[in-house]
């Protein structure tokens, strides 16, 4: 809340204390100010716990989704062997190791699409010459 925000808050709270007591006279401006500031600042602090609340939800979202993807990355490396029950361990070399995965993937789709390609171009039963040298060249990759 900008200052001027609070400003316009207080002098509000200040004009409608001040209008309901208008009537009594044991009242003083001390007073009506004591309670308007009282006023509003129980309204920031209500506002103040729903902001609050809503940073811890998303926290506790925050860290569900971080222990989800650690838990993700140990499966897809296998290195559940590196990482304490609580957490501690060797999270750099699980990183690195996930990092490692995806050129391999991206290697093995690559072969897929080339083996994919010789078998659409079968001709009936046998494979045409192009499909032929397509899938040597997958056999010989593979081998190697």
């Amino acid at each position: 809340m900008s200052d001027q925000q609070r400003v316009q808050r207080y002098g509000k709270a200040i004009w409608e204390t001040s209008r309901a007591d208008e009537s009594t006279i044991s009242v003083t401006g001390a007073d009506i100010v004591a309670r308007a500031v009282m006023a509003v600042a129980d309204a920031e602090q209500a506002e103040l716990q729903a902001e609050l609340a809503l940073f811890k939800r998303g926290g506790k979202t925050l860290g569900h989704t971080i222990e989800w993807q650690c838990k993700a990355a140990l499966d897809a490396t296998g290195l559940h062997h590196l990482i304490d029950e609580d957490g501690d361990g060797d999270w750099a070399l699980v990183w690195e190791h996930l990092a490692e995965l995806k050129p391999r993937a991206e290697a093995a789709e690559a072969k897929v699409a080339r083996v994919e390609a010789a078998l659409r171009l079968l001709d009936g039963e046998h494979i045409t010459p192009q499909g032929a040298s397509i899938l040597r060249a997958v056999m010989a990759e593979a081998q190697s």
